[in-house]
């Protein structure tokens, strides 16, 4: 009902490399809410008439009156919407490249030592056998 997420200021989207067309198209509406939140709220935006999407007309004895979740911004900016776009393996530059230059952040990645245990026999006991195999991991049965 509120094609500007008014009431957001930050959306985070994880695991963007997971491209899809669902994905493609919540980062392009993204990056459209973004660019419209930037200028001043008024009756007709890119996403066509606010006032027949969004607000509702009613009538009284003083004529008709608007009633809708962009009522009070009319003519006022919306704060910036921020977007967090986190993944483990894209390409940040093409992603920052596509919404407009926005910073790009790189966090590196520890990685640990993995030990695979296997067992010599098969278990007849699951419970008892993933029990002992926990006391392993932590350390407490040598």
């Amino acid at each position: 009902m509120d094609p500007h997420l008014s009431r957001y200021s930050v959306i985070i989207v994880d695991e963007a490399h997971d491209r899809s067309v669902h994905t493609d198209v919540l980062l392009a509406l993204l990056k459209k809410i973004q660019r419209t939140r930037s200028q001043p709220v008024s009756e007709k935006t890119e996403f066509g008439n606010v006032a027949s999407q969004v607000q509702t007309t009613t009538r009284d004895a003083n004529g008709p009156q608007q009633n809708g979740v962009l009522k009070g911004y009319q003519g006022r900016k919306l704060s910036p919407l921020k977007l967090i776009i986190m993944s483990a393996s894209l390409d940040a530059r093409v992603f920052s490249e596509y919404f407009g230059g926005a910073k790009a952040v790189h966090v590196q990645g520890r990685q640990f030592p993995v030990d695979i245990l296997y067992t010599v026999h098969p278990e007849s006991d699951y419970v008892d056998a993933t029990l002992v195999t926990i006391f392993q991991v932590i350390g407490l049965v040598i």
